[in-house]
């Protein structure tokens, strides 16, 4: 039987551009959600990609090479 909400997969909302993908989070002070999102907007680009490029960096900082994904 199909879902009976479009976007909605056994229950939950469900985002096709996340297959395959895991959240990684943390708790941090107010002032750098605001910080990072006021980054992303002078740089007219998401939160996303300048955690992707954050990462990124740390990685190959610490010798773990590129991801692949970015």
């Amino acid at each position: 039987m199909p879902d009976p909400i479009p976007g909605m997969r056994g229950g939950k909302f469900y985002r096709p551009s996340r297959d395959g993908r895991r959240l990684v989070a943390g708790h941090f002070d107010p002032k750098v959600a605001k910080q990072l999102k006021l980054l992303a907007a002078e740089e007219e680009t998401t939160v996303q990609a300048l955690l992707e490029e954050a990462l990124e960096l740390l990685f190959l900082k610490k010798g773990k090479g590129r991801i692949s994904s970015v």
